[in-house]
């Protein structure tokens, strides 16, 4: 045998990493990110309605009071925003760790045809109910 045949070849140098974000970091990083909007936005809620202001008063009349100005608005559009992508991006999550091929792909379909739905309706809901 020659040496040439018995050495060892230096191995093959890595590819250089993908520049930006990987793909399947985004999820994780919206996840997250809608978390930690989502306790912000909860807990002001939460203190507006139950603290700030008499529970007995929380009715239909506060809801339109609180809906005339856009800050309202805009608080409970987001805050039904992140709680709909948050949820729709765990179950995606739970999906691809439990299903698999054409199953995975309806349910993917279904999942975000629902969200959107989900989202439309409610959007709706407070423009109809702000616009009163």
């Amino acid at each position: 045998m020659s040496v040439s045949q018995n050495a060892r070849t230096a191995p093959e140098p890595l590819p250089a990493p993908a520049k930006g974000v990987p793909r399947h970091a985004i999820p994780y990083l919206l996840i997250r990110l809608t978390g930690v909007l989502l306790a912000v936005l909860v807990c002001g809620h939460f203190v507006v309605v139950h603290f700030a202001t008499d529970v007995a008063a929380t009715n239909a009349t506060f809801v339109a009071r609180r809906w005339s100005q856009a800050l309202w608005i805009t608080w409970d559009a987001l805050m039904l925003a992140a709680a709909l992508l948050h949820g729709a991006l765990g179950l995606n999550t739970a999906l691809a760790d439990y299903s698999s091929g054409r199953r995975r792909r309806v349910l993917r379909a279904v999942l975000y045809a629902v969200t959107v739905a989900l989202f439309v309706f409610g959007a709706v809901v407070i423009g109809i109910s702000a616009g009163t």
